[in-house]
């Protein structure tokens, strides 16, 4: 089955920033660890702790990476975590980001709209029948 234009593009996306989130996330564990305190006032006006934040980065920036590349190889269980990741990501964002605000609608405009595109892409039918139909012709070579 041809893989949609829209999925390598998600796919690639997602190997991209899982890299530039695991590299972001190892440098502010440097930086704190340097004690840069510009960096820690910064990540505490977030109502999560600082190392829940740092987790979160490690955790999701290695998520996106390995979905991103198992997307690329049509794994259906790829494409179903990406989907609660984005849903996790998105409920964290909407409790924790000081930028989630009427004063800052701007930015969550941006992360809403962002938010909205992926999933788009991700639920349309292309994509569905994709996925579903990689699902199905994996399990027949298993058996």
């Amino acid at each position: 089955m041809k893989r949609p234009i829209r999925i390598t593009v998600v796919a690639w996306f997602g190997v991209v920033f899982g890299i530039v989130m695991l590299i972001a996330t190892v440098a502010g564990i440097g930086m704190l660890y340097n004690g840069n305190d510009l960096y820690r006032e910064m990540l505490e006006q977030n109502t999560l702790p600082v190392w829940l934040q740092l987790v979160e980065g490690t955790v999701m920036g290695i998520t996106y990476l390995v979905t991103g590349i198992y997307m690329l190889k049509g794994r259906y269980w790829a494409w179903l975590i990406l989907l609660i990741l984005l849903s996790v990501q998105l409920l964290l964002y909407m409790i924790g980001s000081p930028y989630f605000s009427l004063s800052a609608w701007p930015m969550a405009t941006i992360h809403l709209l962002f938010y909205a595109a992926y999933f788009y892409l991700l639920l349309s039918a292309p994509s569905r029948h994709y996925f579903i139909g990689m699902r199905q012709e994996h399990s027949i070579k298993a058996s």
